[in-house]
């Protein structure tokens, strides 16, 4: 059948499956005893047209998350020391060092990556459509690379994180003490 292109083909394998499971129908009705070869002849060409033609479904991409956490930063928490960062955009306290910043994105279908902050008390993003603040007193992070569990006041939150093993030490550093 090389000489046929693709919509033949598959206008003959569908036209071929309708008369098959049409005369298992007749010969059913009919007390024909063939009416289980026409069945079976129905659910070969059916499987064949799905097997060949069902149209497969593209999973779209997901955005890709690049990390912005300076490679000082991170080679810093790597070796357990406090990194030096600093941002214009986040305020902090008095007493609060930023930790860390990178971007992650909810765990949810087409999000865009958004800049956090971690600090020695919370857990930040200022992102002008998901803006959130939690102390870290109250959360529990659990790290399923590249996904991020949070955990805070009984709300369950995922992320997936451009640089997960920063994070986890840099959230070794947080004062997390009640």
């Amino acid at each position: 059948m090389s000489f046929m292109n693709q919509s033949a083909k598959k206008t003959l394998l569908l036209s071929t499956l309708v008369l098959c499971a049409g005369f298992a129908i007749l010969c059913f009705f009919e007390k024909d005893p063939y009416w289980v070869a026409w069945l079976i002849g129905a659910c070969v060409f059916g499987g064949m047209y799905l097997y060949f033609y069902h149209p497969k479904k593209s999973e779209p991409k997901e955005a890709e998350i690049t990390s912005i956490l300076p490679d000082q930063a991170r080679e810093d928490l790597a070796n357990g020391k406090m990194p030096v960062l600093v941002s214009s955009d986040l305020k902090l306290k008095r007493g609060e060092v930023l930790l860390w910043n990178d971007q992650m994105r909810t765990d949810f279908y087409n999000s865009k990556p958004r800049v956090f902050y971690l600090t020695n008390y919370r857990l930040v993003c200022l992102e002008e459509d998901f803006q959130m603040s939690h102390p870290v007193r109250q959360m529990e992070i659990t790290v399923n690379a590249p996904r991020l569990h949070v955990l805070s006041n009984g709300k369950k939150m995922t992320f997936l994180c451009a640089s997960p093993e920063s994070f986890m030490q840099a959230w070794a550093m947080t004062e997390r003490k009640k």
